[in-house]
Parts: structure tokens; C-alpha cells; sequence
């Protein structure tokens, strides 16, 4: 079961180091203890539970939601469609793997939020 409060207890604004630290040890966890998960199903997972958690439950210590993963939307298991990625979760089998994926969505979510919402 994942720690999670190092992440929701608290009053202290949590950092994004001492999220991204979090979150690896969590997905890496959650692989070892359930084999059938890929490290992308792990982190799809919990980056479902945090979005619901944290931004419409209002969970987590201060900041928390600016370090949010996006739920990544991949190509589908069953060979349907897939998105540009061209990925799907079974595949990821890394960590360093995942946050490539990561980074790149956090990249073209700016670029959309930049695009279209003026601060």
C-alpha cells in the first residue's frame, strides 16, 4: 500500500523533487507487489487515484496539484486505436521510460494552456 502520507500530511508546501521521489518509489512499488502491472499501468493508476484525490477531494499538502502527473491517455490494449504517442501502458516497462512519456506530455500540456487560457 502506497505512503501516501508523506504527500497528504501535512501543512508544509511539499516540493516537486519530494514528489517525483515519491511517485518513483510508489510506481516501483507497485510493481513489485502486484508482477501483472507494467510500470505504465502502475503510474496510470496512481496518477488516476492523485487527479481525483487531490484536485477533487482537495487531499494533499500544500502544492501537491502543480506536481500532478496528466493521466496519460495511450494507445489502446486491444490493438483499437491509438494516439500519437503510439504506446501503450503494457509497454512501458521503465521508469525512465514513463517519465520520457511524462515530460513530453507535461511539454505539449503547456504549449496548450499557453496557447489557449491568458493569465
Amino acid at each position: 500500500m502506497p505512503n501516501y502520507s508523506k504527500i497528504f500530511d501535512g501543512e508544509e508546501p511539499i516540493t516537486q523533487q519530494e514528489f517525483e521521489d515519491w511517485h518513483e518509489q510508489t510506481v516501483l512499488e507497485l510493481v513489485q507487489k502486484q508482477p501483472h502491472f507494467s510500470v505504465g499501468w502502475a503510474a496510470q493508476t496512481l496518477d488516476y487515484f492523485l487527479q481525483t484525490a487531490v484536485k477533487l477531494a482537495g487531499f494533499g499538502r500544500p502544492n501537491l496539484q502543480k506536481w500532478l502527473h496528466p493521466v496519460m491517455f495511450c494507445g489502446q490494449e486491444n490493438g483499437g486505436p491509438r494516439d500519437s504517442y503510439q504506446t501503450k501502458l503494457s509497454d512501458i516497462t521503465s521508469y525512465s521510460e514513463y517519465k520520457i512519456l511524462i515530460n513530453s506530455l507535461n511539454i505539449k500540456a503547456k504549449q496548450y494552456s499557453d496557447e489557449f487560457f491568458l493569465p
